[in-house]
This record gives C-alpha cells, structure tokens and sequence, in this order.
C-alpha cells in the first residue's frame, strides 16, 4: 500500500467560528454557466503568513471567453477545486496539512461562497480525504475526513488539543444546507455511486492511528517489544481483535455489499483510490495480514500486504473483485529509455465519466500514492477492459498531447501532467500539463497549458496558456 505522508493534527473550530476565516466580495449577478468550462485559480497569498490568500477562479469556455468570479479571502493556498457535475458549484479545497481543514462551496453563477460544516472536531484534510460530488449534484462527500478528539480537560482550541485521539469519519454534505453529516456503517473511503454514497473500508479507518503514523515523526519504531509495554498491547490488539471490513451503500435502500469480520491475523481487506460516478464505483482492494513473531519474551508484528486488485460496484450495487486490468503501452508512445519490448501498465482511476461509459485516468507502471498519477491518459469501460487515449495514432503522454496540436509551443521537458475533467458538452478530455524549457539566461523556464483532447482519438488537441484546475 502507498506509504503515508506527513499529516499535521490540530483542533478544527467549530462551524461558527470557521466562519471568520472566510470573506467574499460583493457579488454582482452572472449568467449561469453552461457546460464546457474550465476554472482556473489564481492565488496571491501575503507575505505575513497570518494573513489571508485572495483566491481568484477564473472560468473560461472553450470559445475563449472567460470570466472572474469575485474574489475570496482563504486561510493558506487551495489545495483545488472539485466542480459538481452541472458544474453549478466548486469545492474550493484546503491546502495538505491546513491545521483548520474547510472547504468552501462556491457558486460558478454568483453569490457568497459557504463553508461547509464539519461535525465538531473533523476537517478535510486532502490528501487523505478524498472529496467529490453525489451523482445527481445534491451533496458533497468526503471519505477518510479525520476527526480528534481532545484529551480529557483539554479545550478543543487549546494547542495540547493536537495530541488527541485522532480516528476517522465519511461525511454527507448536502448543498441546501452545507451542513455535514457522517454517514452510518463503515467509514473510509466515500463517493457518489447511483442510488446514493458508497462507502468502503480503508487502512486509515481499520487501523489505529498510531500504528498507520507511526515512524513518520522523530520516534523511531519500535521493533521487538514487551507484549504488557503499549506497543505491545497496540500490535497485539492490531493482530487479534476482530475488525469490520465492508463495503456499504448508503441511500434509500442502504446495504452491505460486501464485508467480513475478522482479525488482522486472518487478513482484512482495505480499499484504497475509490472513484465514483454514474457507471458505479471502482478502486483499489489490497489485502492486510499480520504474523506474530515471538523471540525472548519479547514479541514483533510483521505485515503481509496482497494485491492491488480492481474492485468495481457496478451502477447496480452489484461487487466484484478481479485483477487490475492492464494496458500495452509501447517503447515509442513513452518517450523515454525503456526496454525495448512493449510495457504493460495498471489501471489507475481518477475521474467517473458523466455519460455512464466508464471511468478516466492513467496508466502506470506502479501505482502508487494517494494522488493519482501517471504518464499515459487511459480509459475503463463498464466492460472492465482499459485502454490508452490516442492522439494521432500515439499513446496520449503529455509529449504526445502538446506535438500533436497546432501551434504547439516550444519545449524542452514535460514537468508533469494532471487531468482536469471531462467536457460532456464537447466530448473532451482537459488536462494540465506544465513544460520546461531554457529561458533567456539559460535558467529553467517552467509554463502551464491546458490542452483539450477527444476521449474517441479523433482530431487534433487545442491548447491554451495557463493551468487548467477543474472542468466539466
């Protein structure tokens, strides 16, 4: 499994308070927006860090026309934006480690921006929540949102708050009230599936905190240990205790797809990169069991880790689970020294198509992380067959992608590639990509593009300057 990063825990104020953190401008009224548009964001952030950013989105439509929604005052830098599928409203996200974790609700037509209100003591903190829409647009999910909850005595705004017991929550966030909820059953991993919110059991939400983070800061991992010593009585609880792992759909007619109960010891299946959308829900299903070693009295817990393995929840309800479906990429399409036989990349999912024909995102050699990632645009049909986006012929890589389109600007390395969204209206596929090249004085010179492609391979790429951060 993809190992964890670095994760800040502090107390979230309570809705009220959050509320301070946020300013808008005075709106005057806009057009409501059609579909095909991309947002951008532009950020200026203070030179004194207790002071607020002023967040700028601009949306702009594929004929060039763009507009400027007022500006916002945030607490940081955005750590992005999520549109919903009428592309009515964004989720303006917060930065990766931001002690307060609010994520703002901000109409694309005009009109104050809204904080969604988290449970007392539980923040969005991306990356380990995952935020994205239901299917029909009328709520927000979060997965893997964390909560903490102050020792006793402890005030939740007092700084020995952060040293709380940290656990983990999936929360609802109907848009009418922008009021949070948690979701019944299982928490984990969460997103919008048809009939409701499906919700599936992570690593973060079996495992205790502190054996997840442990090692991460400057205490050193235990290794052999006195079964009474709390390290001990952790691993040991960690290997025997009997823990729930399911997957459940929550909605009108809310049911357990799938699920065990058992220890560690037996193995537990986790999921990991869950994506949602109209064609059901697909992601990672790994496998955890541990193994108890015994030397002098002393006692360690060794993990075994299986997988990653597809599991798709068909828009039915129906679950499988079947090995990650693979796609040939060859030595030409990548642009890079590899053997000369063609490679065969994992499926790594990113984005529901809107139209029900499957799911968007990568091609990998190895997946791994909490943000998708990879070289080559790939698509999953509801068939579970994947295949590589084609441009002129060739695997879409970011290379690929800028050569193939008129006009193309001059560069001399790709720094990285990230898929936007999926233009329903136009059939495209939008994707950032930022190039390098030697400026004037021989320093590097990096620059954005956001270049739209077709999903069927037809016809050539445009490109336009400047990041693309959301589209729909």
């Amino acid at each position: 499994m993809p190992r964890p990063v670095r994760v800040r825990r502090r107390p979230v104020p309570a809705p009220a308070a959050a509320t301070v953190l946020i300013a808008t401008a005075a709106v005057a009224a806009l057009a409501t927006p059609a579909h095909a548009d991309v947002a951008q964001l532009r950020v200026t952030e203070p030179g004194d860090p207790t002071e607020l950013s002023t967040v700028l989105i601009a949306v702009s439509t594929p004929a060039g026309a763009t507009r400027t929604l007022p500006p916002l005052s945030f607490a940081g830098r955005p750590g992005g934006v999520v549109p919903s599928p009428d592309g009515r409203l964004l989720v303006l996200l917060p930065e990766q480690d931001d002690d307060d974790g609010i994520a703002l609700l901000v109409p694309t037509a005009g009109g104050p921006a809204r904080p969604l209100a988290t449970p007392p003591g539980v923040t969005v903190a991306p990356p380990w929540s995952h935020v994205s829409w239901s299917v029909d647009g009328t709520e927000v999910l979060v997965g893997n949102a964390p909560r903490v909850v102050p020792p006793p005595g402890v005030a939740a705004d007092a700084p020995e708050a952060r040293d709380g017991t940290l656990s983990w929550t999936a929360l609802r966030c109907p848009i009418a009230t922008a009021a949070c909820a948690e979701l019944p059953g299982p928490a984990g991993e969460a997103v919008g599936v048809p009939g409701g919110a499906l919700v599936s059991s992570s690593v973060l939400s079996l495992l205790p905190a502190e054996y997840v983070f442990a090692g991460i800061g400057d205490t050193p991992v235990p290794t052999w240990v006195r079964p009474r010593s709390a390290w001990g009585r952790l691993i040991r609880g960690i290997h025997s205790d009997p823990r729930v792992a399911a997957t459940h759909l929550e909605g009108p007619a809310p049911r357990t797809v799938a699920g065990v109960t058992r220890a560690a010891a037996a193995g537990l299946p986790v999921t990991m990169g869950l994506v949602g959308g109209p064609s059901g829900a697909v992601g990672y299903r790994y496998g955890f069991r541990t193994t108890m070693r015994r030397r002098a009295g002393r006692i360690r817990l060794d993990t075994h880790e299986s997988g990653p393995r597809l599991l798709t929840v068909a828009a039915d309800g129906s679950a499988r689970v079947t090995a990650l479906p693979r796609i040939r990429v060859t030595r030409r399409d990548l642009h890079v020294d590899v053997p000369r036989r063609p490679q065969r990349f994992r499926f790594v999912p990113a984005l529901g198509l809107p139209d029900g024909r499957g799911w968007l995102g990568y091609a990998d050699l190895r997946p791994e992380g909490l943000v998708p990632r990879g070289p080559v645009l790939a698509a999953l049909g509801v068939d579970g067959r994947a295949r590589a986006l084609r441009v002129g012929g060739r695997a879409a890589t970011a290379r690929t992608i800028v050569r193939a389109a008129r006009r193309a600007p001059r560069f001399a390395y790709v720094e990285d590639m990230t898929l936007a969204g999926y233009e329903r209206a136009t059939g495209r596929v939008v994707v950032h990509i930022r190039l390098g090249r030697s400026g004037r004085d021989g320093a590097p010179d990096d620059f954005d593009v956001t270049a739209r492609l077709p999903l069927d391979g037809g016809g050539r790429p445009t490109l336009s300057r400047g990041a693309a951060d959301a589209a729909w």
